[in-house]
Parts: structure tokens; C-alpha cells; sequence
């Protein structure tokens, strides 16, 4: 049985795919394990107030068999609301989880921790997200996918993800990460993507690992 691990769900900020994430969690119920990525829920947006949609979120995950929580920077308050989780559900508020599968050894972690405003000015970082929120449902404007198209903003995630590649705290087989909602592989690191813009999601089976698109 396969390992799926996706993240950057960001349901309830009104952006996220909560319908066509929800059809993709009934459709994989039978899988060993799932690995939530960090940003499951987009609790900054909501000022910490569990929303209809992700209590339906929440309901769903009852039907795995295992559910490993990966916490992120925008879901930190759900360790607020830990009675609504499912017994199934197994949070890793440290937001690096360790993983032996096949005979290889995996670092998943959300990818927050080499973001230098997320963990050197969170203050900053949670209002920027408010005033970003407040935009959004006001105007439309989506400012954070407007400000990533900019070619500085994507070095600067390279340069995150280059941080995590290289960081010895994280050496392992194989490294998987989010945060940045940028799909891809590098040899034997994987960034699971997000569910904004591009719905992938990372399979881990029998120890081979593949980035897919639902």
C-alpha cells in the first residue's frame, strides 16, 4: 500500500479546491498513510476560527486509516482545536516528521523553517497574510500569486529550497517539502506543491517516489 503526502491545502481561505481536494480524499481512502504537508487549513485567515469547509476536511480524514499532520505555518492554531481531530489523525506540531519506508530514509517538513521572514519576523509574516486575506475578499486580488510571478520572489524560493537541500539537520534519501507551491523534483528532493494552483501531491510507494498531478 501507497504513502501519499500533499500539502499547502490552504482550505478556508476561499482560494483552495475544497471540492475537487475533497472528490481526491474519498477517491485514496485505502492508502497506508497520509501525509499532510503543513497549511492544511489557512487559520491566519480566519483569525484561528474553524470555518463549514474544514470541518469537512476534518470528517474526512476520519475515513484513513492513518492521517500524519504535518503542522505548518498558516495551521499553528489547530493545536488550539486538538478535541475536533480525528483519532486517526497524528500531528507533528514540530513540523519535520521522519519517515523509514522500503529501506530509505525521508525528511518531510513543510519548508517554513528556511523562509527568513516566517521565522525571524512572524509578526510581519501573520499580517501580511491578514492584509493579504483582507484584499482578497474584498477585491479578488490574489497578491501572493501576483508577487510570485516576479522573477526576484522565485530565486528567493529557490534559495529556500536550496537551504532545505543542503541543511545537515534534514539529510536523508530522499527530502520532501512545501511552502513555496512549487512542484517539482531535483534529484532526490520533491516539493509536493499545493492545492492553489497546480492540485499535486507526491506517491510513495514501495520506495519509489513520484510527483503527480490529480
Amino acid at each position: 500500500m501507497s504513502k501519499l503526502v500533499l500539502g499547502d491545502l490552504h482550505v478556508g481561505d476561499g482560494r483552495a479546491a475544497d471540492l475537487p481536494l475533497l472528490a481526491f480524499l474519498r477517491a485514496h481512502e485505502q492508502v497506508e498513510e497520509l501525509i499532510l504537508n503543513g497549511d492544511v487549513l489557512d487559520l491566519f485567515w480566519t483569525e484561528g476560527v474553524l470555518t463549514p469547509d474544514m470541518l469537512l476536511l476534518l470528517n474526512q480524514l476520519r475515513r484513513f486509516q492513518r492521517v500524519t499532520w504535518i503542522v505548518g505555518n498558516h495551521d499553528k492554531p489547530v493545536l488550539q482545536h486538538l478535541s475536533l481531530l480525528p483519532p486517526c489523525v497524528h500531528l507533528v506540531p514540530e513540523g519535520v516528521y521522519p519517515l523509514r519506508d522500503h529501506g530509505l530514509d525521508f525528511t518531510i517538513l513543510h519548508g517554513h523553517q528556511a523562509d527568513t521572514l516566517v521565522v525571524k519576523h512572524p509578526w510581519v509574516a501573520r499580517q501580511l497574510v491578514r492584509l493579504h486575506a483582507w484584499l482578497y475578499h474584498c477585491f479578488g486580488w490574489d497578491v501572493q500569486a501576483w508577487a510570485r510571478s516576479f522573477a526576484s520572489a522565485q530565486r528567493a524560493l529557490e534559495r529556500q529550497e536550496e537551504s532545505i537541500r543542503t541543511d545537515p539537520r534534514y539529510k536523508a534519501d530522499i527530502i520532501i517539502s512545501g511552502h513555496t507551491h512549487r512542484p517539482h523534483q531535483e534529484g532526490t528532493y520533491f516539493n509536493s506543491g499545493d492545492w492553489l494552483c497546480h492540485r499535486t501531491y507526491i506517491e510513495i510507494d514501495a520506495g519509489v517516489v513520484r510527483l503527480r498531478e490529480a
